[in-house]
């Protein structure tokens, strides 16, 4: 029975779905990026999304929480770092090892590879793959990048996965705790006393 998670059309449908999934996780990780924006500017979440909307790529976002959270916990020399900056730190060299392969499957384009081998004929396709590559334009400028085959798109969504766990757990731990409103329960009504 077919997967109902899953495009079964095989390989290219398999690569997509994995591409596919790749992008929804970071669309997650700039969600709490976002709210964590929003917390160390203090404002309204108008006014953060108006500054965060404006800054352009997840880099440059990535770029002005470290501001904000630096100016929130400075540090004098000889000092320790405060722990919520420790972890952020933590959370910004991951982003740096991860954001390299993410703007490869968002930005990149995508297609159908094959090997030939005309010493086996009639078949002349040994190996069929999808892979994203380095544009043309990428290429001339002298910044062409390995290929990314199925195997290094399922790593990569495994890792960013986690990646948007690490950030969705600071965004838990800076917010303050929802209070619960009480609700109080009425008891039966007291019969007024007329004499």
């Amino acid at each position: 029975m077919a997967d109902p998670d899953k495009d079964n059309s095989g390989a290219y449908g398999d690569f997509y779905f994995h591409v596919g999934h790749c992008v929804k996780v970071w669309a997650v990780v700039e969600k709490h990026l976002f709210d964590v924006c929003h917390i160390f500017l203090g404002s309204s979440k108008t006014v953060a999304a108006v500054v965060y909307g404006r800054t352009s790529t997840l880099e440059m976002r990535i770029s002005l929480v470290n501001d904000l959270i630096k100016m929130t916990y400075p540090t004098k020399l000889g000092d320790h770092d405060h722990s919520n900056l420790v972890t952020w730190k933590a959370i910004k060299k991951e982003s740096e090892r991860l954001i390299p392969t993410r703007n490869v499957i968002v930005h990149a384009p995508a297609g159908m590879q094959t090997t030939l081998d005309l010493t086996k004929l009639p078949d002349l396709v040994v190996n069929a793959w999808v892979e994203i590559y380095a544009a043309e334009h990428e290429r001339l400028r002298g910044r062409a990048i390995p290929p990314l085959k199925i195997e290094q798109v399922k790593t990569h969504r495994e890792e960013a996965t986690a990646f948007a766990k690490q950030i969705s757990d600071y965004v838990n731990f800076l917010r303050p705790p929802k209070r619960r409103r009480r609700r109080f329960q009425q008891g039966p009504a007291i019969p007024s006393r007329k004499q």
